[in-house]
């Protein structure tokens, strides 16, 4: 099971970086925390996911709030078949000033 919140923080990070990136962003580092609560039942799939993304850069908030939340409403089909069985939360943080050492690099194909 843990395998379902990976692969949603994985797909979810990937779509995130890439629009930053091509929207100018100074992105330095995301970390991504998630939880899952699973039912008592079975099948015992998850019926809660909270999904946290702490970006760290010089970030405009708006073009971040925008792009996490077309990334979990819009793009990401992790996210897309979760919020269908469970109960999926969002949210971010940013900390300001941190300075990029090396540029994140997206392949495209």
């Amino acid at each position: 099971m843990d395998l379902f919140l990976i692969a949603l923080g994985g797909c979810a990070s990937l779509d995130i970086i890439t629009m930053l990136k091509s929207r100018n962003q100074d992105l330095a580092s995301l970390d991504v925390e998630l939880e899952g609560i699973r039912r008592e039942e079975h099948p015992r799939f998850f019926s809660k996911i909270s999904i946290k993304f702490k970006l760290k850069g010089t970030l405009d908030d708006n073009i971040v709030e925008r792009v996490v939340r077309l990334t979990m409403t819009k793009l990401c089909p992790i996210a897309a078949m979760l919020a269908n069985i469970s109960e999926l939360k969002w949210s971010y943080e940013i900390s300001k000033g941190a300075q990029l050492e090396q540029p994140i690099k997206t392949q495209q194909s």
